[in-house]
């Protein structure tokens, strides 16, 4: 039996298990690699809005700390100007990290100044949830998470949902 549950558009659900991911589904989307370069299972991308179209949208990696248009991880090895998968949601055992702030389970994660790599961040620009320490003072690791980014495309990213002040409602119009 597939591990594939379904595929929506560009938008791929696949069971736990796969990949040796046995907590939960995770969800992938199908993207075009815009970075300038191939990317590799565990790097972190961002939206390419520039290069992004309704048919299909691009990513692009970043050297900018807790940027907000994360759009995921790769899920697979995906060449320069080529189209493959990046997970968006669930479990992932593959992230790449960065532990000069020393990462502990459960801190929330972020882009760091190295592109391709996630690094502990006070909440802004969180798109994971560390399920495993790593405190070496380096690029290398390669950690257990959570991914939990839930823009589900370039438009989404960096919105936030609205807030209202007190409403007046006055009048004496019987219902």
């Amino acid at each position: 039996m597939s591990k594939r549950v379904a595929i929506s558009g560009r938008m791929e659900y696949l069971r736990g298990g796969d990949q040796g991911n046995i907590s939960a589904p995770v969800v992938l989307r199908e993207v075009y690699n815009n970075s300038g370069g191939a990317l590799v299972r565990g790097d972190v991308v961002v939206w390419d809005h520039a290069n992004s179209t309704v048919d299909l949208l691009a990513v692009k990696t970043t050297t900018t700390a807790q940027d907000p248009d994360v759009a995921g991880v790769c899920y697979e090895a995906i060449a320069s100007t080529g189209i493959g998968y990046i997970q968006i949601e669930g479990p992932f055992k593959f992230l790449k990290a960065n532990g000069t702030t020393d990462i502990a389970a459960g801190d929330k994660l972020a882009t760091f100044t190295t592109a391709k790599i996630a690094a502990k961040t006070t909440g802004q620009g969180a798109f994971a949830v560390a399920y495993e320490a790593y405190t070496t003072d380096d690029s290398s690791g390669v950690i257990d998470a959570w991914i939990a980014n839930t823009t589900m495309g370039p438009a989404a990213s960096g919105i936030t949902s609205p807030t209202f002040a007190a409403i007046t409602i006055s009048g004496t119009n019987a219902i």
